[in-house]
């Protein structure tokens, strides 16, 4: 499965970024490219809760985080990952997402090339029209080479900290950062943009965040 994915995602689809490692995030880009299908919001059922022991880890960038919304990516029938937004303990604002810190976390069911999830993620940005082309040759150079190859059952969060970047990591350990605030903004947008390829995801996660906003209230 892991060699017919990466070779079908090869036929379609053919700086500041120092200390940038990931894995994950773009997995919805990398599945989205491959053909993968999004869910509609009704069918949206997640399987896994997000780890319990995250909120601790995530501690140091958002104290008493907690979950606030989830939604699945499937392809054919088959789930790729299950996303999962977390939230400091007031919920987000979705309209303000740039602004706010919080978590996207996947947890993957399927494996999926580091090489083919950076690619995916570049040709995600592009179309938002975000960065000039020098700025987004630096961060396809930083993801293909800090991209890992990801497994089943691997967790990868992305950490989103306003106006300074992003903190990754992987299976609950850190795993580095990306210290440029409009990388930080951009990869995000893959998911939380109006124009997002993945806009079944992304209304199922901003109405569970604004739930969970109006919740805390």
């Amino acid at each position: 499965m892991q060699q017919f994915v990466s070779g079908l995602g090869r036929r379609l689809f053919l700086g500041k970024t120092t200390r940038l490692t990931l894995g994950a995030f773009a997995g919805v880009v990398a599945a989205q490219s491959l053909g993968l299908n999004l869910v509609s919001p009704a069918r949206a059922a997640v399987s896994t809760k997000p780890a319990n022991e995250l909120a601790g880890v995530l501690a140091q960038w958002l104290p008493n985080a907690k979950p606030g919304a989830s939604a699945s990516l499937t392809w054919l029938g088959l789930k790729v990952y299950d996303a999962h937004v977390w939230t400091g303990p007031s919920g987000m604002d979705t309209a303000q997402w740039k602004a706010q810190p919080f978590a996207l976390e996947l947890h993957y069911l399927r494996a999926l090339k580091g090489k083919l999830i950076a690619e995916r993620s570049l040709a995600e940005i592009e179309k938002l029209g975000i960065g000039n082309a020098a700025q987004r040759s630096e961060w396809l150079e930083a993801m293909m080479r800090i991209f890992p190859d990801v497994n089943k059952h691997d967790r990868l969060v992305g950490v989103h900290r306003p106006g300074k970047g992003i903190v990754f990591l992987y299976n609950e350990k850190l795993i580095g950062a990306v210290d440029d605030a409009l990388f930080g903004d951009a990869f995000f947008a893959i998911w939380f943009d109006a124009k997002t390829s993945a806009p079944a995801v992304r209304q199922t996660l901003f109405a569970g965040l604004k739930s969970s906003k109006s919740a805390a209230q």
